[in-house]
């Protein structure tokens, strides 16, 4: 019986020994310890966090800086393209309207005089 009394003395022993160094692997730090050190983690965190944002923001106005620039481009070309347009109808309708001067001028004022006419003799 002896034997088994000092295994079991042993053993008290022994989970005293573990239950200690357990205690001081995962025993909290002092309530300003802890404090301080939670601040200082949340600090780290949230500078880390401005970190992260300030480089999306300098991404993001990057990506919208370029889509600008690449739709001015294309607004600048649309425009160009369209004010090409415009100059060559409106060429087409001078020369058409010459055109049509040059055939049909004789006619129109043969008959503007012949209107004259009947005007004066009325």
């Amino acid at each position: 019986m002896a034997n088994k009394e000092s295994y079991f003395i042993g053993g008290i022993f022994a989970g005293a020994v573990i239950g200690a160094a357990a205690a001081l692997l995962f025993a909290p730090s002092t309530g300003d310890d802890l404090r301080t050190s939670i601040a200082s983690g949340a600090k780290e965190r949230w500078d880390d966090l401005q970190d992260q944002v300030k480089e999306y923001g300098h991404s993001l106005k990057n990506q919208i800086q370029d889509a600008t620039d690449t739709l001015t481009d294309r607004v600048n070309q649309y425009r160009s393209e369209i004010e090409d347009k415009i100059n060559d109808i409106e060429q087409d309708v001078d020369d058409d309207f010459e055109a049509f001067e040059d055939e049909f001028g004789d006619v129109l004022q043969d008959e503007g005089e012949a209107d004259s006419k009947e005007e004066a003799a009325e």
